[in-house]
């Protein structure tokens, strides 16, 4: 792997690019495939493991909820996807999907690798004219920051993240957005 070791900045997506990127997939099943499983990292902040490990029963259609069987750590948690999403990107995946263990499968119902899905996540940046890296963690951070800039608590981003430790989570999402905030904090009038 050519990254390994290597540090990144986290990029947040902007509206405009997480549209595009959604928009941009072909109407083919493996492109309805691939914009619900983006959509999933997207607005659940799943890890990328996560959301390939994901069975059709971790799905709670109606109560908009991901159930996360075994995540960093061994450790089971519940998080939050708006139903909205699910029924726009997910729901047309579930209906043509084939039979399979895996919510996300291959053709013949095997689960994807982590590799595919970094070179999904590369196509479809480029066909949506994206310059800089986007990847499964930069769209947890993505969807974390968001999630902050509308005032949910840290504690339930924590919980949404599955991290451990608030620390984690406040590292996560407090250099993020650093333009925001300074434009924000000189916009005070002493």
């Amino acid at each position: 792997m050519a990254n390994k070791g290597m540090q990144f900045d986290p990029e947040v997506l902007t509206t405009k690019e997480v549209t595009d990127i959604l928009e941009k997939f072909p109407s083919s099943k493996t492109g309805i495939r691939n914009r619900a499983l983006v959509a999933v990292y997207l607005y659940s902040q799943v890890r990328c493991n996560e959301g390939l490990d994901l069975r059709p029963r971790d799905i709670d259609w109606d109560r908009g909820s991901i159930t996360v069987r075994r995540g960093k750590g061994g450790k089971r948690r519940v998080v939050s996807i708006p139903t909205e999403i699910l029924n726009t990107y997910v729901r047309p995946w579930h209906q043509v999907r084939p039979a399979g263990t895996y919510e996300f499968c291959t053709h013949k119902g095997n689960r994807l690798h982590d590799s595919y899905v970094r070179r999904m996540l590369k196509r479809a940046a480029n066909r949506a004219g994206i310059s800089h890296r986007v990847h499964v963690h930069g769209l947890r951070h993505t969807g974390a920051f968001n999630l902050a800039e509308k005032g949910v608590q840290i504690r339930d981003i924590q919980h949404q993240l599955g991290h451990t430790s608030l620390d984690t989570t406040a590292r996560y999402i407090d250099h993020l957005g650093a333009d925001d905030r300074i434009d924000r904090v000189g916009a005070v009038s002493w």
